[in-house]
């Protein structure tokens, strides 16, 4: 398109790639992709083209007006019963003013205006009332100037200026009276130049037309007068960059230079193929590279060479699908991203694509001679002279000159023993004495260059010259002049390049000897190779890679086919020195020679395929590996992988091993199985574009939403901002469409919805967004597209989804509801009240009947009102008793100690802070976490114990906070952590000061932050638990010597709890030894039930090192060893804690009083009865009683 401008820069880049190096076939031979009905164009006469604002093409065809997105066509034609549809089936041509607006030219339906909001069209018709309507019904083409001003060339009615305010014409026709009209009115042409002025091109002459005079000046052609109008009959009319006049006519091509007001014209000569191909020309079109073109009407497409003052032909060939589809070009345009399109007669749509066509493609021909023999191509050599020799299955050996173009065939004759051995070419190869070695399927060929005639090497032969068995798949030449014959199923053959090989050739032969470890590992060859120091490599069919060890004629096997060193397809060594292989099954392989070893670079590292076929090295280091799937350029230093696929010129996907070479000048030649590929990698160019992309379609549970009256889209969806959906349109299918016409189909997508994705989804190259369930609100799409080049768009495509809620959700129906409620509230109060006023006259009269007899029950109420405080003071300290005493389940104690100890306890529950138990072992440290938490507002989730000392170092962190599947060695399944199962409830760390010094940091963070990750998880977990540790150690000790650390010490040491030893609070001793009696009474199904005073005085003695457990312990035994009803203790207390006791044991008269107040004490003074003191001390109540009065024991006041 002629508003489309593309970078200067990158404009002298292209026009210098493809005009200036005209050595390369790549210059001339372009691709032409063709595109007709048969993809989805109504018709194929393509009259004009053009490329909108955003980025659609759009053509005029015989059919209707058609809308392209690289994709799909729409057509825009005559729709039954609808007036708002395109009124002809064929429009002429067709122009995007600057307001974005489409104007159609018909050849009977006048001017037609295309609103892009409702897609509806727009008629302009003659009207014979109205002088100021349009004349005629015929307009044949469009112009906008630079003012805006839209003027129109008409069928035979001259020119017509279109206001569009006033949506009046003003017409402009000849006059045969006035010279400074119109020269004609049957209009082809309206162009403006740089100055403003309009040129109008007419059956009759060339016009240019002064805006503010309002008068013509004519040009025609003057038989006789070089310096004038080849032929008045002009067709099109373009200035190019310079301010030249370039005009097209029935009978040839004229430059004007308004500046020297001169003409220059080009028309057909027969004997000249540098000139025009014919002389009515159809169109001119300068494109963004600033070269011309030529359109002619039956011969084909003329590009003109500013250089040479000549013109490059390019014309139909019906044998050659990649040539123009048809000799008759009428239409040509460029789109945005460089591709030209040209519109023929009759053939449809040409599309060439100058970045997509990246590399020239040689093959056979039918009919041409001056083409490859066979497109099989099995191997290529480029020789010292600069000559390539192309090898074929099938098709002889072809001699190629790169500089010439040209081809010559080498093919066998049978009666000709000085032919080609064979038509199947298996190597070709150059020795150091300029001889042309060529290998076919029967014999080794040696090629005489000066009478191109060949001797040959026969195997069946029985003389000397029998030196091949099998195909030569590779040839060799060391530095002792020794040329090795790789072959394929006859092993490796070496031929002395010294001996008088006219006659006989000495020969060695290496044959794989299965009862040598050291001889040729297969027979079957690939491919040899010399490296720089002059060591022989032969890789082998699935024998792996062979050193061929000169001292001893024997090899070096490095074969490993589990990891596809096995066929071995390509060697090659770059220009550091690295050695790189080829492999069939497991691609590029960078290979040690010193270890062996080898690093591997596969189709997971972006290759295409695991097989390597061949392997060349540019300028700047790049390998270029051809493989069954393309062409891929690979760069060691940074890991990168460029593919290229058949859609940039490719001969095809498949290439063969052996078929690569490199010309002097860089260029490179890759063959496969539809001819060779030529390029130059340091001209290859990638599209620099980026892509435009819109929204193309919005569906609603699979439908297009269409504009009409009752659909929520109010514009069409390509410009449409926003779109409004009733809550139940909530499962919408959103389509985009990246408009970028270079190999469109590799465009791929990226799309995110604002307010329900959190990131952007990868679409590959699906071009559709499904969302389902869409909750009422607001939300934005936006849809990206990255070209086949990997140029990603400016700009996304977006569009705001409203999703109104229902009305029940709607604000003003919240509100309504309120007012309703408040309404109905306020009325029930009133009644209410009314009701409440009469119950209180009521009460009034009543309450005066029963004043007196109130006034009589006021001296029984107050003494019941003493009764009451009294009865409210006991029930107080009865529920205090009961809280402390029977509020935390198995805990039991009624020491003052203990009792503070339970104080903290509720005290701490009903909070969230973290819990530092302290206390000897054995102390009840797990009941107290566990009253702790059974108290606590988190009672309902569960509490998890974790005892740090019991389990392995190495997996502590596996259970507090969970592995995945394969984290680590066993780990077999995913394991859900300690801190996620205590999730909104609590975890008790137990021996928290066993805890390894690495996990400590990491439980910081959870006391700090409330997260962690699951081994194998990199995904953070957010928890919400509450924290109870313990521990028997003294931790200040423990972070003085470096095993616990500080910071972790004051965030557990949030709350502080000690739990003394039992020997601190020997008056439980007796409560605990009654529990733990009925405790295992009822498991061992006995009664013992009696302690004796000696057996109750040996337990209060004993210090308990091991406090409550170790009691519970012994109680536990001796309820086991016991045979009546009377406890028994065995000799099971320490010696030596009992002995520590007896240190500190008072006279028996004052031990015997201590005891007795502790149990006193403990029964709250009650001597008899069951729960009373004597009953505790197995003695008669008188007798404890007399026991008090002896001692002096007196209840305290």
């Amino acid at each position: 398109m002629r508003q489309l401008h593309i970078l200067i820069y990158l404009a002298f880049c292209v026009s210098v790639f493809f005009i200036s190096n005209n050595t390369s076939a790549q210059n001339n031979n372009f691709i032409f992709e063709h595109l007709n009905v048969a993809d989805g164009l109504p018709n194929n006469h393509v009259k004009c083209i053009i490329q909108d604002h955003l980025g659609f093409i759009w053509f005029t065809t015989q059919n209707g007006l058609v809308k392209y997105d690289g994709y799909d066509f729409k057509v825009y034609a005559p729709e039954l019963n609808n007036p708002n549809s395109l009124s002809t089936r064929d429009p002429i041509t067709v122009i995007e003013d600057h307001l974005g607006d489409l104007w159609i030219g018909t050849w009977s339906d006048g001017l037609v205006k295309f609103d892009r909001n409702t897609e509806t069209f727009k008629n302009y018709l003659p009207d014979e009332n109205d002088s100021k309507s349009l004349i005629t019904d015929g307009v044949y083409v469009l112009q906008e100037d630079k003012e805006g001003t839209l003027w129109l060339g008409t069928i035979g009615e001259g020119m017509e200026k279109f206001n569009r305010e006033t949506e009046t014409f003003t017409h402009y026709r000849h006059d045969p009276e006035n010279d400074e009209s119109l020269s004609n009115n049957a209009v082809n042409a309206i162009a403006e130049d740089s100055e403003g002025n309009l040129w109008v091109g007419t059956t009759v002459g060339l016009n240019k037309f002064n805006k503010e005079t309002e008068k013509f000046i004519r040009f025609i052609n003057e038989a006789g007068n070089p310096n004038s109008l080849i032929n008045s009959q002009v067709h099109e009319i373009i200035e190019d960059h310079t301010g030249k006049l370039w005009i097209a006519t029935a009978g040839g091509l004229s430059v004007y230079n308004p500046k020297q007001d001169t003409w220059k014209s080009y028309v057909n000569e027969p004997d000249n193929p540098g000139s025009l191909t014919n002389n009515y020309l159809s169109f001119i079109f300068e494109d963004s590279n600033n070269r011309i073109w030529v359109g002619s009407r039956w011969n084909g497409l003329n590009l003109f060479d500013s250089i040479s003052d000549s013109f490059i032909r390019y014309n139909s060939n019906p044998n050659d699908p990649n040539t123009i589809s048809s000799d008759y070009t009428f239409s040509m345009n460029e789109d945005g991203t460089g591709v030209l399109w040209i519109g023929c007669w009759l053939s449809g749509l040409n599309k060439l694509d100058t970045y997509s066509n990246k590399f020239a493609h040689y093959k056979n021909i039918p009919g041409d001679p001056n083409s490859l023999s066979n497109n099989w191509i099995w191997c290529l050599y480029m020789d010292t002279k600069g000559i390539l020799w192309i090898g074929t299955r099938n098709g002889g050996l072809n001699r190629f000159d790169p500089r010439t173009e040209s081809f010559k065939n080498f093919t066998n004759n049978p009666d000709d023993l000085t032919s080609i051995s064979d038509n199947s070419i298996g190597y070709i190869f150059e020795d150091s004495q300029s001889n042309l070695w060529v290998g076919t399927n029967n014999a080794l060929n040696r090629f005489n260059r000066s009478t191109e005639t060949f001797l040959h090497f026969y195997p069946e032969r029985e003389d000397e010259r029998n030196i091949v068995n099998g195909t030569i798949m590779a040839i060799a030449e060391d530095l002792d002049n020794n040329l090795w014959l790789g072959t394929y199923g006859g092993g490796l053959i070496k031929l002395d390049l010294n001996s008088d090989y006219q006659n006989e050739l000495t020969f060695t032969r290496y044959l794989n000897d299965p009862a040598d470890p050291n001889s040729l590992n297969l027979n079957r060859i690939n491919t040899l190779y010399i490296d720089s120091f002059g060591t022989l490599w032969v890789g082998t069919d699935v024998g792996g890679l062979d050193k061929y060890l000169p001292e001893s004629e024997s090899f070096e096997h490095f074969y490993e086919r589990e990891s596809g060193l096995d066929v071995i397809v390509s060697i090659y060594e770059d220009r550091a020195g690295r050695f790189w292989i080829g492999t069939y099954n497991e691609g590029l392989n960078l290979f040690n020679r010193n270890t062996g070893t080898r690093e591997i670079f596969s189709t997971i590292h972006g290759l295409p395929d695991h097989a390597i076929k061949d392997i060349l090295e540019d300028s700047n280091g790049n390998l270029w590996l051809s493989t069954e799937r393309g062409l891929s350029k690979f760069n060691y230093e940074n890991k990168s992988i460029r593919n290229y696929t058949v859609s940039e010129g490719l001969q095809a996907g498949f290439f063969h091993m052996r078929a690569a070479a490199m010309g002097t000048d860089g260029e490179m030649y890759f063959g496969g199985i539809n001819g060779f590929n030529r390029f130059n990698p340091n001209k290859l160019i990638d599209n620099p574009f980026p892509p435009e992309i819109i929204i193309s379609d919005i569906k609603l549970s699979d439908t297009s939403l269409l504009i009409r009256g009752d659909s929520p889209l109010k514009k069409h969806i390509n410009v449409a901002e926003e779109i409004e959906l009733a809550y139940d349109q909530n499962d919408i299918t959103i389509e985009y469409v990246g408009l970028h016409y270079s190999r469109s189909e590799e465009i791929t997508y990226e799309y995110k919805l604002k307010n329900y994705d959190r990131n952007w989804r990868k679409a590959g190259k699906n071009r559709h967004a499904t969302y389902t369930n869409l909750e009422p609100g607001e939300y934005k799409f936006f849809a990206k597209a990255k070209s086949s080049d990997g140029v990603v768009c400016k700009t996304p495509a977006s569009i705001n989804i409203i999703i109104v809620p229902p009305f029940w959700q709607t604000v003003w129906f919240r509100v309504l509801i309120a007012f309703i409620l408040i309404s109905l509230l306020y009325l029930g109060y009133r009644l209410r009240v009314s009701q409440l006023e009469k119950k209180r006259k009521q009460l009034e009269e009543r309450v005066a009947e029963r004043t007196e007899a109130a006034q009589k029950l006021q001296s029984a109420l107050a003494e019941v009102e003493v009764l009451k405080n009294r009865l409210h003071d006991e029930n107080i300290y009865l529920q205090s008793e009961i809280k402390v005493e029977h509020n935390f389940e198995n805990i039991i104690s009624t020491s003052d100690k203990f009792n503070k100890v339970l104080g903290s306890v509720e005290q701490v529950a009903s909070t969230d802070s973290t819990v530092l138990i302290l206390g000897e072992t054995g102390t009840g440290k797990e009941l107290l976490a566990r009253a702790i938490h059974s108290i606590g507002k988190r009672s309902n989730r569960p509490l998890v114990k974790v005892n740090c000392a019991t389990l392995p170092e190495n997996l502590i962190e596996s259970e507090l906070f969970g592995h995945e599947k394969g984290a680590f060695t066993g780990a077999t399944s995913r394991k859900i952590g300690r801190f996620e199962l205590a999730a909104a409830g609590t975890i008790f760390l137990d021996e928290i000061g066993e805890l390894p010094l690495g996990l400590q940091t990491k439980l910081l963070r959870v006391l700090q932050e409330g997260e962690f990750e699951r081994l194998g998880d990199p995904k953070t977990i957010q928890v919400d638990v509450r924290v109870i540790a313990a521990t028997n150690r003294e931790l200040e000790k423990e972070i003085k010597a470096g095993n616990f650390r500080e910071d972790l010490f004051y965030r557990l040491n949030v709350f502080p709890i000690e739990i003394p030893p039992l020997r601190e609070r020997k008056e439980d001793i007796p409560l605990l030894v009654k529990h733990f009696l009925k405790k295992y009474n009822a498991k061992a199904g006995k009664t013992v039930e009696i302690i004796s005073k000696d057996t109750m005085e040996k337990l209060l003695s004993y210090p308990w090192p091991g406090n409550v457990r170790e009691l519970e312990n012994i109680i536990e035994r001796a309820v086991i060893t016991s045979t009546g009803n009377k406890i028994i203790l065995g000799d099971w207390l320490s010696q030596a804690d009992l002995l520590q006791s007896k240190l500190k044991i008072l006279p028996l008269e004052e031990m015997e009083k201590n005891y007795i107040i502790e149990v006193l004490e403990t029964t709250q003074w009650k001597v008899s009865g069951e729960k009373g003191a004597a009953k505790v001390l197995d003695i008669n109540p008188q007798t404890l009683v007399s026991r008090m009065k002896k001692l002096g024991i007196q209840k305290p006041k």
